[in-house]
């Protein structure tokens, strides 16, 4: 990454450095043909400015955490109204089917003359209606995975069937490890490498050099060390130091209140995870009870036992049912989502 190439670039020694020359007079000035410098950092400017760098890479960790983790949130959506569109149209399916067999069982109770013609009619209209409902829903489930296949990056037609409901969550890992809280923690480490850059710069610099001169007979050659010593800065460097300190310590306030709200997110999101978890499966139940009572009421109305009204009845509540569980297992995936992210968990790992 291009953090991790900074924090080898501020972290690497200073350059070796050559210098040569030479000039009409070669007594004037330095008088030197040929150097060799070689920084020597003994007071910590290379590690303070090192930790600069690993300062970025925690923050572009951190950033490219939360960018995977907005991703699976807009996967997590898109995969909740594709599968609520999956299963309104077996939904719509399983109504076609049984308006199909009311509409047979009426018309061949009209043939042997026990119901009026007009009961046909009735039959047929909610047959028909099921057809157009089956149709709209098969054409929003195909809109459906167009989105889910845009968001996962992957062609539509490799999407086909889709699971039920997701994969359990992971177990929650440590909540330091959330995106935003290490964010807030590359702040921290920013403003505590900047307290430790400016406090560095009030050391002197030192410089081994290595000089040749081939003026002189016989040539000279000379070894020595090279100190700048910083005097005064007019207190620019104790400000820097103290904005420093200043930025460390409310980032440090910021970590702590995040902590409290994360808590609290992460305890809200799982209760409603239950909760979504928990009426989805009820849903399930009512709708195998509604499937039962829509059953006794066809072989009622083929036996004569039961009317036409009653199966229709049966079968309009079977099918505010069945939207009814689609949606509640929507609530339940979407749930398991908005966990996912407060726990700060990926369901699949970035190969």
């Amino acid at each position: 990454m291009a953090a991790e190439a900074t924090r080898s670039s501020l972290g690497s020694a200073g350059p070796l450095r050559i210098e040569f020359g030479g000039g009409t007079s070669p007594d004037v000035g330095a008088g030197n043909d040929f150097l060799v410098a070689m920084p020597v950092d003994l007071f910590g400017k290379t590690r303070a400015a090192k930790s600069s760098g690993e300062a970025a890479v925690m923050a572009a960790k951190a950033a490219l955490k939360q960018a995977q983790l907005d991703v699976q949130a807009d996967v997590v959506n898109a995969f909740a109204d594709a599968q609520s569109a999956q299963t309104l149209l077996e939904t719509g399916r399983s109504i076609e089917e049984i308006d199909q067999i009311a509409y047979d069982a009426t018309k061949k109770r009209i043939d042997a003359g026990d119901l009026p013609p007009a009961q046909l009619l009735r039959a047929d209209l909610e047959l028909q209606r099921a057809k157009q409902a089956l149709e709209l829903r098969s054409q929003s489930l195909a809109a459906s995975k167009i989105r889910l296949a845009s968001t996962m990056g992957v062609a539509a037609s490799d999407i086909r069937e889709l699971e039920t409901k997701l994969p359990d969550p992971p177990a929650p890992p440590r909540l330091e490890e959330r995106a935003d809280l290490a964010q807030m923690r590359s702040d921290a480490a920013s403003a505590a490498a900047d307290a430790r850059i400016a406090s560095a710069s009030r050391w002197p610099d030192l410089e081994v050099q290595f000089a040749r001169s081939p003026f002189d007979s016989p040539e000279q050659y000379n070894a020595r060390i090279q100190v700048v010593l910083p005097l005064y800065d007019f207190g620019a460097s104790r400000e820097k130091i103290r904005a420093a300190h200043l930025s460390r310590q409310a980032a440090d306030r910021s970590i702590a209140d995040r902590l409290r709200t994360a808590r609290s997110e992460i305890e809200a999101t799982k209760l409603e995870l239950e909760s979504s978890k928990a009426a989805s499966l009820g849903y399930e139940r009512l709708t195998n009870d509604g499937k039962t009572l829509v059953q006794k009421e066809q072989r009622g109305f083929a036996a004569g036992a039961s009317s036409l009204l009653d199966v229709l009845e049966a079968t309009r509540a079977l099918r505010d049912i069945e939207e009814s569980a689609a949606d509640a297992r929507t609530k339940w995936i979407q749930a398991e989502g908005r966990y996912l992210s407060a726990i700060g968990a990926l369901l699949v790992r970035p190969s």
